[in-house]
């Protein structure tokens, strides 16, 4: 990883992400807002799209983070004051929802308006 990278992950390596039952909480409000079935809206429909800016790989007992792969488009539906985000990764090219909605670090996202070069 960059020294960006390192610093990141420093800055999170004393931190733990939310409780499961934040997480649960999230993921149930997303379900609700998506209607009774909890199947999900198109990808545009809520959250914020951000960019991850580096690869997360949670820890194996970590159950409510997810990976992030750098470049990877990300669906964002909340941060907390203590540094973590709640979403979901999408696909590049149909920015469809990928896998189940979790946590990550905040800072191992792109600025909000980044735009990857082609």
């Amino acid at each position: 990883p960059t020294a960006s990278a390192t610093g990141a992950a420093q800055a999170h390596s004393g931190a733990t992400a939310p409780a499961a039952t934040t997480a649960s909480a999230t993921v149930a409000g997303r379900a609700c807002a998506n209607g009774a079935s909890g199947e999900p809206r198109g990808a545009a429909e809520e959250g914020e799209l951000r960019i991850a800016r580096y690869d997360y790989i949670p820890g194996e007992s970590d159950v409510t983070q997810i990976l992030l792969k750098a470049n990877d488009p990300v669906r964002i539906f909340k941060v907390t004051d203590s540094g973590w985000a709640a979403g979901v990764r999408l696909a590049k090219d149909t920015l469809e929802e990928i896998g189940e909605a979790g946590w990550f670090p905040a800072g191992y996202l792109h600025p909000r308006g980044y735009v990857a070069a082609k």
